[in-house]
């Protein structure tokens, strides 16, 4: 496919740089009873790699993680996910997602085209020799590490009143929904959307932040029986008469599953979804499909 070769074409756009050093702290101030995590949802547990830690505000990494890995650590593990699932990292002065998994390069790989694509995408980078402060914080052995801006919102397992606005008085985080489900169909992704031919049903793998809805743990299909292949390229066929016809009702009825993402006492019907998704989902598709013909 002709998208994958505009990424091994251009990998300056994937964000690879060498990253700068951390900020310095402003204060050296520690406290060993309080922790500089935030209370991030989703979190399990606490463990510090040494004694104390700082006191200031926490603050999200810049646009390029970066941290001191040999400063005073902390890590929050995720109670979310499989194969050791995502843990949250501090050094006190910056806040960083960081993953290992026997899926990772799917993962990144997936992370990179929602990136080329244009869908709101946190910065990443990958680790593939962790030093040896990282391996013994994350106790993740030799394998490759991801380390992913830390994005100050509420996963969709956890929305509550205060996100309710941004659905009901503003198109653009349901035209995410609708440009993610694109994305998902091209991808074949089972692990986010409980949508016709893709079933899946995972509100963990979605973040509101700032009225805008970002993907996570993007995933490539393994393995399919050809049954399940089969319904996915008929749905697929479906799905995308929507790019010629925003109208088609049969076509649009497939990414009807994603009002069930919502809190159902928002009260939001899939009638008063239906034409910010739909054409989120068409504005995706033509996007992906000019990148895929160039």
């Amino acid at each position: 496919m002709k998208l994958f070769n505009i990424a091994r074409r251009h990998p300056d756009r994937l964000d690879l740089n060498p990253q700068p050093a951390a900020e310095p702290r402003q204060s050296k101030a520690a406290s060993a009873s309080t922790s500089t995590l935030p209370a991030v949802p989703s979190d399990a547990y606490v463990a510090r790699s040494a004694a104390g830690s700082v006191s200031e505000g926490m603050k999200p990494a810049a646009a390029q993680p970066s941290i001191d890995w040999q400063g005073n650590l902390e890590k929050r593990r995720s109670r979310f996910g499989v194969n050791g699932g995502a843990h949250f990292v501090s050094d006190g002065n910056s806040l960083l997602a960081a993953k290992w998994a026997p899926t990772l390069g799917q993962e990144i790989m997936a992370y990179h085209l929602a990136a080329h694509v244009g869908l709101p995408t946190p910065f990443l980078r990958v680790e593939s020799r962790p030093n040896k402060a990282l391996r013994s914080l994350l106790d993740s052995g030799k394998a490759p590490v991801m380390l992913m801006r830390y994005l100050p919102g509420h996963c969709f397992r956890e929305l509550g009143a205060t996100d309710e606005a941004h659905f009901k008085h503003g198109g653009a985080p349901l035209r995410d929904l609708g440009r993610l489900a694109a994305f998902d169909y091209l991808l074949q992704n089972q692990d986010r959307f409980p949508l016709e031919g893709l079933e899946g049903d995972n509100p963990g793998n979605l973040l509101l932040v700032g009225g805008r809805v970002y993907g996570i743990d993007h995933t490539l299909p393994t393995l399919l029986a050809d049954a399940e292949t089969r319904q996915y390229r008929k749905t697929l066929a479906t799905v995308l008469q929507l790019v010629a016809d925003p109208n088609d009702a049969k076509a649009a009825a497939c990414l009807q599953g994603l009002g069930n993402f919502l809190p159902q006492q928002w009260g939001l019907s899939w009638a008063s979804m239906r034409d910010e998704v739909v054409a989120g989902f068409v504005e995706q598709a033509q996007k992906i499909g000019s990148m895929s013909d160039a």
